[in-house]
């Protein structure tokens, strides 16, 4: 009956499962990219297409707009009602086009998750619908990111460093998973904090694996176009392995994660703030001590022009 129960206990404990090999990992993520190249060339010659449109449409605009205003026509403080107008519509436009880039962006991201998780990619347009729920999601938690990353860089550098790593599996889970806020950004920090140092090396060869290739691409191309693009090539293609290759390693964390009820990412608001409260209080001192010396230039003009004057007069 002992024996029973120990075996039982036995069956029950089960140790996590250790993480595969980094060759396993590496082959896993170039099979993907390999049976998924073809789906993002055709991504990329549509984001490539849609850029190039907002592009040519912006340019024929602010043309036409130029040639309306007319170049000695644009003053500021000599303007007609119209030309004011104008000058309204040509910065609306500016704002609409990089929102129209930020767009393209993020369903381009949102796409070629669904292309890594297998999806038919042969109709981009069906996998633009099917992204549209995952837009304003996306867009607010890569803000959100966004300001907690910058405000721990503003804060020496390193932590912001470490808070992008804790927040690299944030795409996957708003995709995937449906996340989206702070619960995605938990959930990613969550599943690197668990297994943070196999995590970590894994995307630092990678990393230094491309720098040592970006290097010696440079060095080589000089001035040769065919290198160059070469490179350029290179570097699209290995944009899209990287993809493969952090959404393998997605899918390696995820089953090993299991998510507690409640997840704090305080002090990573914390930091962040500091960061930013530096970095305000650093701009506001910077302003007001240029603002100090060119009063203080203005009045040591003033004075001397006054002495000047003053002995003239004598």
């Amino acid at each position: 009956m002992t024996e029973k129960k120990e075996s039982t206990h036995k069956t029950e404990v089960k140790e996590a499962p250790q993480f595969a090999p980094l060759h396993d990992l590496i082959e896993g993520s170039w099979l993907l990219f390999q049976t998924t190249a073809l789906s993002f060339l055709k991504l990329a010659a549509f984001t490539l297409g849609f850029f190039l449109l907002g592009t040519i449409i912006l340019s024929i605009i602010f043309i036409g707009l130029a040639f309306v205003i007319g170049p000695s026509h644009i003053n500021l403080y000599a303007m007609s009602p119209a030309n004011y107008f104008l000058l309204a519509v040509a910065l609306i436009i500016g704002i609409l086009y990089v929102i129209w880039i930020l767009l393209v962006v993020t369903v381009s991201s949102i796409i070629s998750i669904f292309i890594l998780q297998g999806k038919d990619a042969s109709s981009i347009t069906a996998l633009i619908g099917q992204s549209k729920p995952y837009i304003l999601p996306y867009i607010i938690t890569m803000v959100l990111s966004s300001v907690l990353i910058l405000g721990g860089i503003m804060l020496f550098f390193i932590p912001g460093l470490f808070i992008a790593v804790f927040f690299v599996f944030v795409l996957y889970e708003i995709v995937i998973e449906k996340q989206s806020g702070v619960a995605a950004l938990s959930r990613s920090y969550i599943m690197v904090k668990n297994h943070f140092w196999d995590v970590v090396w894994r995307l630092f060869i990678l990393e230094v694996t491309y720098l040592i290739i970006s290097s010696l691409f440079n060095h080589l191309a000089g001035t040769d176009w065919l290198l160059r693009l070469v490179q350029f090539l290179f570097s699209v293609f290995w944009t899209w392995y990287f993809r493969a290759y952090v959404y393998t390693l997605y899918t390696e964390v995820r089953k090993r994660t299991i998510f507690p009820q409640k997840i704090s990412i305080t002090w990573i608001w914390v930091v962040s703030l500091v960061g930013w409260v530096i970095a305000i209080l650093l701009s506001f001192a910077i302003v007001s001590n240029f603002s100090h010396r060119n009063t203080l230039m203005h009045h040591m003009r003033h004075d001397h022009t006054y002495q000047v004057s003053r002995g003239k007069s004598v």
